[in-house]
């Protein structure tokens, strides 16, 4: 019996002293710099935003004939008909794209990478059915 009140007083000290960030997160926490925000950027900075079209194409020739998918509750890829891709190709999703919004700048980089794979997916359907 004292051993489990021994246990319980720990946890409730360790509940409740602060640890986890009970108090709110570190003065020194920056949210650009954590979480899907941050990764959005880093995935969008591997990416040829200029030109959607050229990505493909180095895409296509290297054999990938994935499209490119946002993350939301599942990764759909927006604006493609996929009907000249081969079954089974697969979906490269954007990892940092989200349905849950973290930020206004957040939001902001998704619209980015949503119109990115707009253009690309186009760009990869015309491709693909120009090779068959």
């Amino acid at each position: 019996m004292l051993r489990r009140l021994s246990i319980f007083t720990a946890l409730a000290f360790i509940t409740f002293s602060g640890v986890g960030y009970a108090d709110g997160l570190p003065e020194t926490f920056d949210s650009a710099s954590h979480g899907e925000e941050a990764i959005l950027r880093t995935t969008l900075s591997h990416l040829n935003l200029r030109d959607p079209r050229q990505d493909a194409k180095d895409h296509v020739a290297s054999g990938d004939l994935r499209p490119v998918g946002l993350n939301g509750y599942t990764c759909s890829v927006p604006g493609s008909k996929g009907n000249s891709r081969p079954p089974k190709v697969g979906i490269r999703c954007l990892d940092g794209t989200s349905d849950f919004v973290e930020s206004q700048e957040h939001g902001h980089l998704i619209e980015v990478a949503r119109a990115y794979a707009i253009a690309y997916n186009e760009a990869l359907d015309g491709l693909v059915s120009a090779e068959k």
